[in-house]
């Protein structure tokens, strides 16, 4: 650690700094809070989580009230058993294995150890007609950006730039190139992440070319291009 510190840091760090009996004393030393030390489980779950969480379950999001015709699906998650099952958002969740849905505790029975089935009773939002599904549980990606209508602008709500974010904006930005109202990109609570990525995400708003500059301990640049 000391020697990545020594060849990496931005700033020179004093012998006297290096020299400290522990890695938390040098980092403290550093006053820098964006400069940290992962453990390899750490950084795995620092990849993990950037790239989009990962769920078992059926791959639905639902309103967190029980309304006169069950639970409402806000949204649906792409390549989840709900999708392929054909559910839509607006669709109600009318009962979970046999059980009439009550109260919103009875959400947590959506999810399950993976491979086993779940038996529901939904109500189409447009239609109104009844059906019987039953859906086996998997893993399902959380997707780190979403897009929805608001007063007629997209918002695209970006959680943090993993590995497929700028693409996944990219399709977004096709989806609604026909509106005539401004994009709206929202990064409130996004931690960062894929430096890379977040230079392709930038260029979608701001055009191509040179989108970062990276300083080593020695003063020199690397630039982060992208487009």
């Amino acid at each position: 650690a000391k020697q990545l510190l020594s060849q990496y840091y931005y700033r020179g760090i004093s012998q006297e700094v290096l020299e400290l009996d522990s890695l938390d004393e040098i980092l403290a030393a550093l006053g820098d809070p964006y400069t940290v030390y992962f453990s390899q489980e750490e950084y795995e779950a620092f990849l993990t989580s950037v790239n989009g969480e990962t769920l078992v379950g059926i791959g639905v999001s639902i309103q967190n009230a029980v309304t006169e015709h069950g639970l409402l699906i806000l949204s649906i998650l792409p390549n989840s058993p709900a999708e392929e099952a054909g559910l839509e958002q607006g669709d109600f969740i009318v009962s979970i294995d046999g059980i009439t849905v009550s109260e919103t505790e009875q959400i947590s029975a959506l999810s399950g150890p993976e491979g086993t089935p779940v038996e529901l009773t939904v109500r189409s939002g447009k239609t109104g007609e009844v059906r019987a599904l039953t859906l086996e549980r998997r893993e399902v990606r959380v997707p780190t950006v979403t897009s929805s209508l608001v007063d007629g602008a997209a918002v695209l709500s970006c959680s943090s730039f993993g590995d497929s974010t700028s693409q996944t904006i990219a399709q977004a930005l096709t989806q609604y190139a026909d509106l005539d109202r401004p994009f709206i990109l929202d990064l409130r609570l996004n931690p960062g992440g894929v430096t890379e990525d977040a230079a392709r995400s930038a260029s979608y708003f701001i055009g191509s070319g040179t989108m970062a500059y990276f300083q080593d301990s020695q003063g020199k640049y690397t630039r982060i291009l992208a487009g």
